[in-house]
């Protein structure tokens, strides 16, 4: 049985200091995660992480933050089962 505290986005991350990706698991607020981090070109938040993982260059996104995407509020809330 699952619980709640193992659901959330998979969210990957651009940081332009680095020019590297990273992988943040089972984040509830992709926004409050943005707000967090710095020196960050983007960040793209799946609800399936298999999503990203069988095609890293995918647009099946739930949603992306970046210099035309402004941050909105969203949870994870309305996918869990």
């Amino acid at each position: 049985m699952k619980t709640t505290e193992s659901s959330g986005f998979f969210c990957v991350v651009y940081f332009t200091d680095t020019k590297k990706t990273a992988y943040y698991h089972k984040v509830w607020q992709p926004s409050k995660l943005a707000k967090t981090l710095q020196n960050w070109k983007w960040i793209k938040s799946f609800v399936n992480k298999q999503d990203y993982y069988s095609d890293t260059k995918t647009t099946n996104y739930h949603a992306i933050f970046d210099d035309q995407n402004i941050i909105t509020e969203f949870t994870f809330k309305p996918f869990l089962k």
